[in-house]
C-alpha cells in the first residue's frame, strides 16, 4: 500500500549510510523495489522515493487532502447559514462536514430551514416566536423591556419618556 511504501522509504531515507560501509549499496538494493512500484527509475534518491510515496498517499486519500478551494467553500456556507440564524453555532462543524460532503444537499437543506436564532446574535439568542407589538410612549412596557430597565438602572417611566423620543426622532 501507499503507506507502508511511504513508511519504508522515510526509514530507509533516515539510515545513516556512513554506520556500515556497505551502507548506500544496501540503501539503494532495498529502495529500488520501492522506487519501481511508484513508478521510478530503480535508482532514484531516498528524498524522490520519499516524496513520491508522499505524493501516492494523497491521491490515495483525496478526502484527507481535500483542496484548498473546496474547503473554503464549505466553510462559507456554513458560516453563511450561521450568520443567517438557520443554524446555532454548535451546529457549524456538522454544517462543514456536510457542506463538504455535498453541497447541493447542504443548499437545499438552509434554503428550506427556518430561521431559529436571531441573525448575528452572540451565543444564538433565541428569535422572538411573536412580533414586538407597536406601542405608543406610554404604553405598557414588555417583560423583555421591564428586565431591560432593571439591568440599565432606568424607572419604567424614564425608558417609556426616551422611547417616545426616538419615535419622534425617526419620524422626523
Amino acid at each position: 500500500t501507499p503507506e507502508q511504501m511511504q513508511a519504508r522509504a522515510k526509514a530507509l531515507a533516515e539510515y545513516h549510510p556512513r554506520a556500515e560501509p556497505d551502507a548506500g549499496a544496501a540503501l539503494a538494493t532495498a529502495l529500488a523495489p520501492v522506487a519501481t512500484a511508484l513508478g521510478l527509475a530503480e535508482t532514484a534518491t531516498p528524498e524522490v522515493v520519499l516524496a513520491a510515496a508522499k505524493t501516492a498517499r494523497t491521491a490515495s486519500h483525496p478526502g484527507e487532502h481535500a483542496p484548498r478551494a473546496e474547503l473554503e467553500r464549505a466553510e462559507e456556507r456554513a458560516t453563511t447559514a450561521v450568520d443567517a440564524g438557520k443554524l446555532v453555532l454548535a451546529q457549524r462543524d456538522w454544517a462543514l462536514a456536510y457542506a463538504r460532503a455535498d453541497e447541493a444537499g447542504f443548499d437545499t437543506y438552509i434554503q428550506g430551514a427556518p430561521v431559529i436564532v436571531a441573525p448575528n446574535a452572540p451565543g444564538g439568542a433565541p428569535v422572538a416566536t411573536a412580533p414586538r407589538p407597536a406601542t405608543a410612549p406610554d404604553a405598557t412596557l414588555t417583560a423583555d423591556e421591564v428586565a431591560l430597565c432593571t439591568a440599565i438602572g432606568v424607572t419604567p417611566e424614564q425608558f417609556r419618556a426616551s422611547r417616545g423620543e426616538l419615535s419622534a426622532r425617526a419620524t422626523s
